[in-house]
């Protein structure tokens, strides 16, 4: 296994459960670590200074319209649990000129190649190793990006 092609081209993509920032079981930070204790400073910090710029995070239920004006990765942290995990910041404006964040979790993902008619096997066996720790695994082909007709 390992990033790269090799193989038939097909990838594995194991979304890990939970989230990102940290491992073991359950996802997240651990939260007495002296890490997660850094990491919850820095966001912290963060908050306040884009809310002194004026994107507060907006919290309301209540759908609002904005125009997407960039994007960050960030860290939520789960209030309930303690724990840290992976998101994206998103900025917009308003049509009036306001302007606001939010936070949009998503599990964390990566690829791996397998061997020829092994992706199955490997699928398997990491099924089996990280019971818990996996939401899922997903078999993709990998697309061959120098094909003229790949990016149409």
């Amino acid at each position: 296994m390992g990033g790269g092609g090799g193989g038939d081209g097909r990838r594995r993509r194991p979304s890990a459960g939970g989230g990102g920032g940290g491992g073991g079981r359950g996802g997240g930070w651990r939260s007495g670590s002296s890490a997660a204790k850094d990491q919850r400073l820095r966001l912290g910090a963060e908050e306040l200074l884009e809310s002194r710029l004026g994107f507060a995070p907006y919290t309301d239920s209540e759908r609002r319209l904005g125009w997407l004006l960039t994007f960050s990765p960030s860290s939520w942290e789960d209030e309930d649990t303690g724990k840290i995990y992976s998101c994206v910041d998103l900025y917009f404006v308003s049509q009036d000129g306001s302007t606001f964040k939010v936070k949009y979790k998503f599990p964390p993902y990566f690829y791996a190649a397998t061997k020829d008619k092994m992706e199955l096997e490997v699928e398997a066996y990491l099924r089996r190793r990280y019971e818990g720790d996996i939401a899922d695994i997903e078999i993709i082909e990998k697309e061959d990006l120098d094909l003229v007709c790949a990016l149409l």
